[in-house]
């Protein structure tokens, strides 16, 4: 099966662009009521998410510099346990809805349970990458 990913300078794309806008999310996120701004704080909240979510996507989904044979098993792997972990989330969040209701129900919305799944496949997949045995060069 061959897998098409992103060219890896997405990844550094990926950074610089999440780095920004998680900045613009907790600094616009937050009321000024000193400053008085006018701003719409929920317009803000859903681009400058929008935008963290698909800088996840570009660090998930791009290329690693040196590629070794069994990556590509490794990624479908670490991405099915990201999954499974989006799943588990989104039925204990309504398990815990169900029985600690206060009269009305709020679940998780798509934002929160995306970004946790693709940190849950960002930090498990470059934990797996990094404790394989580095390859020696026969040279």
């Amino acid at each position: 099966m061959k897998v098409v990913l992103l060219p890896n300078y997405f990844k550094k794309i990926g950074i610089i662009t999440g780095l920004i806008s998680s900045l613009c999310y907790f600094v616009f996120g937050i009321d000024h009521e000193m400053l008085d701004l006018s701003y719409d704080r929920e317009v803000v909240g859903f681009i400058t998410k929008d935008m963290i979510v698909i800088s996840l996507l570009f660090i998930a989904f791009a290329k690693e510099k040196s590629q070794i044979q069994n990556l590509d098993t490794i990624r479908f792997e670490k991405l099915k346990q990201a999954m499974i972990f989006g799943a588990v989330i989104l039925i204990y969040d309504s398990i815990s809805e169900i029985i600690f209701r206060s009269g009305e129900m709020e679940m998780e919305s798509g934002y929160e349970v995306m970004i946790t799944g693709l940190l849950f496949y960002i930090v498990t997949f470059y934990f797996e990458l990094y404790n394989l045995p580095k390859e020696k060069d026969l040279n």
